[in-house]
């Protein structure tokens, strides 16, 4: 019966309408490099030196209000004004900004307030001006520094440091995925894919008759490529096709190796199974390889990702359907010869890898192993496992780990870590269902956890990630990402649900750092909002740290999203990181959890003969009339992070900072294969997406 799941639900990535094209994965030598280049070249080159400042209007607003304006610095440059959060009737004109703070609905009385995020390049002596219909104010630019917002005209309007940010493309297709790695010389190279919408299909009217097939719901012409560019420090390359365009391909990733040369691998759907595939460019000779297949198994290859030892050798470690379950995999590019690093029989999902100063590769991963997520983390040398050692073993959600090796050979873990009993019985808090709830939700009471691998001992930093974060900011953060800057100092980047009220499928991303004593306020990353779970490319640049990410720009839900862009932020930030101070930590250790609702817990164990029963019913056979009839297990109506029912949970009647229910595409994969335990499943998202290409296509590789 298992066999069913693997060929109906084939998790997470693996759709059966494939736009891919088989006879890429076998090109042999083809060049793609001569295709011509990205009609639409990166518009923006990365300026290191800028900064940024973030403005809300209308904090105290009752009433829709004015606060349309311009601003001026002096001595400096205004480089760039994007909004946040404006009306459908907004517009900036270079300096100058037409915006109002608004009612959040036609019924609701709560204002969104606009802001605008503004990038600069100004010394700290510099004067900004703002001026607008309710006022005018003025600062000195280094008065406002990061973590610490000030208030102008009488608390109405609100002004904080943050990174300077600049648009990366503006074509009319999805540029999505960015992965990043510096070369020796300091370049920055970025690899990402790029959807092309083809005829979407109207899916507004109804059916008025049966059709006899539904071939006309096939997009036409639409499709995916992989590209590189490099940025030299002063501007963009023209972008290089890795790929031929129309594929079906999951997220790319990207490596240097010892010779010279970069490495994109990713995943591409061939007839219905995806493989690992990779290409080299050489920095020498500026010549492409031919396409090379990595892997040739039953079973869907995925979520690659790669990491350069210290002798310069390519490690590539993912997650690969074997038999009846996710394993991790890792092997070295040149030899081409797969290691299990992952041991149990259950599902294990979300890999990820960095290389230590003495010669060890370390793979970190999450497992189903003991009916709840646990990360695990194992430590590769010469191609053997030396040890594998467990960073979280409770019975919460603790899943999603990423890796940093730091200036002192520490291993940094940082992950999600949520409710026990995830995925398990719950409807909603309203009536007449509350009283049935017995688990957790699949994106309610989410944080962020790091620990830290040193000296064979697992440690941790002195207080909580959220020590410093607002009440609007304590609740569901996830997706993380860690770095560190040339100073020392590590930094965590995560996404949060970007709406006062939690309504509307709207992430944005932030950072914090650990200066080594705290970890610091949460410092918004400008133009960053879309769905929850992207890709954010981190690299030291030059000395500056940069993070590069998806943006769809909407307003809103995902109904009001545009297409996806790609921007960055340079995250210059004075001071010095201080001597860390790390207290000892161990993988059973339970921090506070962010407080969602009064009153209510998950049980810790929901279904004690759980396995049991489903074993019975699958072992179930009707036979009737000559035929053999099976129970299954499935869901038509789950929701995601596309159109999520529950993400809209209002403040006040579910908890006091709203709420969120629905979780993300793979978060409801993880639930079916794993927390329910199903044979079938369903996406109940509103048109994949509300007729949105992108998305649509997102659900098709699910």
């Amino acid at each position: 019966m298992r066999s069913l799941v693997i060929g109906l639900v084939l998790a997470f990535v693996i759709g059966a309408a494939s736009v891919g094209r088989w006879a890429v994965g076998l090109q042999q030598g083809r060049r793609f490099e001569d295709q011509p280049a990205k009609s639409t070249a990166f518009v923006t080159p990365l300026n290191l030196n800028a900064t940024g400042l973030f403005i809300v209007f209308g904090v105290t607003d009752k009433e829709p209000t004015n606060w349309s304006g311009e601003i001026s610095v002096s001595p400096g440059e205004i480089i760039a004004l994007s909004g946040w959060r404006l009306g459908p009737k907004a517009t900036i004109e270079g300096n100058r900004f037409f915006l109002n703070s608004r009612f959040a609905g036609p019924q609701q009385k709560q204002i969104i307030s606009p802001g605008l995020f503004v990038t600069l390049q100004a010394p700290d002596d510099a004067t900004v001006r703002v001026a607008t219909k309710q006022g005018e104010f003025s600062f000195r630019l280094g008065e406002i520094v990061f973590g610490q917002p000030k208030l102008f005209l009488n608390g109405r309007v609100q002004v904080e440091r943050t990174p300077a940010s600049f648009r990366l493309t503006s074509a009319a297709t999805e540029e999505d995925f960015p992965v990043a790695v510096v070369d020796a010389k300091g370049n920055l190279w970025m690899a990402f894919t790029v959807y092309t919408h083809g005829g979407q299909p109207y899916l507004g009217e109804p059916l008025k008759e049966e059709p006899r097939d539904f071939e006309f719901l096939r997009p036409k012409g639409n499709g995916d490529q992989i590209w590189l560019v490099r940025f030299d420090g002063k501007k963009w390359s023209e972008p290089m096709p890795v790929t031929e365009n129309g594929l079906d391909v999951w997220k790319p990733t990207v490596a240097f190796d010892g010779k010279g040369s970069v490495w994109v691998i990713w995943s591409q759907n061939l007839r219905g199974n995806w493989e690992l595939m990779g290409r080299r460019y050489d920095l020498i000779s500026r010549q492409w390889g031919k396409v090379e297949r990595l892997t040739n198994a039953d079973g869907a290859d995925i979520n690659a990702v790669v990491t350069t030892d210290v002798k310069g050798t390519v490690w590539v470690a993912w997650q690969g359907w074997r038999g009846d379950n996710f394993d991790i995999w890792l092997m070295r590019l040149d030899e081409r010869k797969p290691i299990r690093i992952s041991t149990t029989s259950a599902n294990d999902w979300s890999p990820a890898i960095a290389a230590t100063k003495d010669g060890l590769v370390i793979v970190a991963w999450d497992t189903y192993d003991r009916g709840n997520y646990d990360v695990w983390m194992a430590q590769v040398q010469g191609g053997r496992v030396l040890q594998r050692i467990p960073v979280a073993q409770t019975l919460r959600f603790e899943a999603r780990p990423q890796l940093l090796v730091d200036a002192q050979n520490r291993i940094w873990v940082a992950y999600e870590e949520g409710d026990v009993s995830w995925g398990k019985d719950f409807a909603q808090f309203g009536q007449p269902v509350a009283h049935l709830n017995r688990g957790a939700p699949m994106y309610l009471t989410r944080t962020i956890r790091v620990k830290v691998w040193a000296n064979g001992r697992l440690l941790q930093p002195v207080d909580d990630v959220r020590m410093n974060f607002p009440e609007t900011l304590q609740r569901s953060i996830s997706c993380p990402r860690i770095a560190a800057d040339e100073k020392g100092r590590i930094w965590l980047f995560f996404r949060h649900a970007t709406n006062p009220d939690g309504a509307n499928e709207s992430w944005t991303s932030y950072a914090v750092f650990y200066d080594g004593e705290q970890w610091s306020a949460p410092i918004i990353l400008p133009q960053s909002v879309n769905i929850r779970e992207i890709n954010v490319a981190l690299a030291l640049v030059r000395g500056t740290l940069v993070a590069i990410y998806p943006s769809d720009k909407r307003p809103a839900g995902t109904a009001s999203r545009l297409d996806s862009d790609l921007f960055a932020a340079v995250l210059n930030f004075p001071g010095e990181a201080k001597p860390f101070k790390l207290v000892a930590s161990s993988a059973t250790e339970e921090l506070p959890l962010p407080t969602a609702v009064q009153d209510y817990t998950p049980k810790k164990i929901v279904h004690p003969n759980e396995k049991q029963d489903i074993a019975c019913m699958r072992s179930f056979r009707l036979k009737l009339g000559g035929k053999t009839y099976l129970l299954l297990r499935g869901e038509f109506h789950r929701h995601t992070e596309l159109t999520a029912h529950w993400d809209g949970i209002r403040a006040g009647r579910f908890g006091p900072n709203g709420g969120g229910l629905d979780g993300s595409l793979e978060d409801t994969w993880r639930y079916a294969l794993d927390a329910a335990d199903l044979d079938w499943m369903g996406l109940g998202d509103h048109d994949n997406g509300y007729h949105h290409g992108d998305p649509w296509g997102l659900v098709q590789k699910n």
